[in-house]
C-alpha cells in the first residue's frame, strides 16, 4: 500500500543515517518530505506544490540521494513525470497524507528532533523545527 511505502522509505532513512553516522542527515530528508507533502496539502489546487524538481540541487541533495527519501514521497503519491525530470502528485488523498505527516513527526520525536506538521485554527498547514 502506498501507506506502507512511505514507512519503509521512513524506516530506511532513519535506520541507514543516524545522527551519529551521519549527522542531521535522516531530520533534513523528513523535514523536505514534510514540506512538500504538507504544501500539497495546504493547496491542493497549486500545481506548484504539486511538482518536485528533481534536477534542483537541493532536492537531489536533502531527499533524491538519501536511500529511502523518494520512497517516501512515492508513498505519499507523487510520480515520475512522463515529460521531465521531476515527480508530480496527480491525486491529492488528504487522509494518506495527513497519515503521512504524522508518521514524519513521530519518527523525528524518536530520534528526538523536532519537526511538526501543524493545523492552525484557520485550518492552515505549516512545517515547524
Amino acid at each position: 500500500t502506498p501507506l506502507e511505502t512511505a514507512k519503509h522509505g521512513i524506516k530506511t532513512v532513519t535506520t541507514l543515517y543516524t545522527e551519529a553516522r551521519a549527522p542531521g542527515v535522516a531530520k533534513t530528508c523528513m523535514k523536505t518530505c514534510l514540506t512538500f507533502i504538507s504544501n500539497a496539502l495546504k493547496d491542493p489546487s497549486n500545481e506548484k506544490f504539486r511538482k518536485v524538481n528533481l534536477d534542483n540541487n537541493a532536492v537531489q541533495t536533502r531527499v533524491a540521494k538519501i536511500n529511502g527519501g523518494l520512497q517516501i514521497l512515492k508513498g505519499a503519491g507523487f510520480t515520475q513525470a512522463t515529460d521531465g525530470n521531476y515527480l508530480v502528485l496527480n491525486e491529492v488523498d488528504n487522509v494518506l497524507l495527513r497519515e503521512i505527516c504524522d508518521l514524519l513527526n513521530d519518527n523525528a520525536s524518536e530520534r528526538g528532533f523536532t519537526i511538526e506538521f501543524v493545523i492552525n485554527k484557520n485550518g492552515g498547514f505549516g512545517v515547524l523545527g
